[in-house]
């Protein structure tokens, strides 16, 4: 297992923590922030159930935003809340609408309806 965690300010000024987690399973990247952890990217064939654990230690919680939501394999395996983030919502730094995925990261389970 490799891991890469580093202190970062984000654009709110607020801090955060960006990290890149690779296992020889997969790969996941994203920032953790107020309590939550974001994945922005995650690839690799049943990579999410060793490498949300490991995650949800480090950052000792089970709140996960899968952000934004690209890959329809996450929105049909994991168990959450779908919502939308619209282009003019001043917290979206993408500019056009995303989908994005909350969930509560249950072990043994891929995620939990809640969020």
């Amino acid at each position: 297992m490799n891991a890469v965690y580093e202190e970062v300010v984000l654009g709110d000024g607020k801090p955060a923590v960006s990290f890149v987690l690779r296992t020889r399973r997969g790969f996941a990247s994203g920032v953790f922030a107020e309590g939550r952890i974001f994945v922005h990217h995650v690839n690799g064939g049943g990579a999410l159930k060793g490498l949300m654990p490991v995650l949800c230690r480090r950052f000792g919680t089970n709140l996960v935003t899968f952000s934004p939501l690209v890959n329809e394999n996450i929105e049909r395996v994991v168990r959450g809340v779908l919502k939308w983030c619209p282009a003019s919502d001043p917290m979206n730094p993408f500019g056009e609408d995303f989908k994005y995925l909350e969930c509560e990261w249950m072990p043994g389970v891929t995620g939990f309806l809640g969020g």
